[in-house]
């Protein structure tokens, strides 16, 4: 067997295995979405003839896009030390805003 096919093979075996949670999350997010079908109904089939999205509302409203800002405290005072601080501070928000941070986070804090 060479490597191509023994890889491959891996690849199918870990795909097979994480088909259930593939499921769920599919399953969970057509929820999220608005869907109308009705969990643990006897059929599987049955469908909601009104639907209030409260995952949707539920979620939303356990999201916080807050993100702090950073807070650097030197171990002793000295203006050399609160200056260095202040620029490491900075440096944090710089690079927090260069990233994108609030759209991550906005999505993490959903997925979570």
């Amino acid at each position: 067997m060479n490597k191509l096919e023994l890889f491959s093979r891996l690849y199918e075996d870990a795909a097979i295995a994480a088909e259930p949670i593939h499921a769920k999350f599919r399953r969970f997010r057509a929820q999220y979405n608005g869907d109308t079908a009705i969990d643990g109904a006897a059929h599987g089939s049955e469908h909601a003839s009104f639907s209030r999205n409260l995952t949707y509302e539920i979620i939303e409203t356990q999201v916080s896009t807050d993100i702090p800002s950073p807070k650097v405290d030197s171990g002793s005072y000295s203006q050399a030390n609160a200056a260095l601080a202040a620029r490491i501070e900075r440096l944090c928000e710089k690079v927090r805003n260069r990233n994108d941070t609030e759209r991550i986070n906005d999505v993490a804090e959903r997925d979570t």
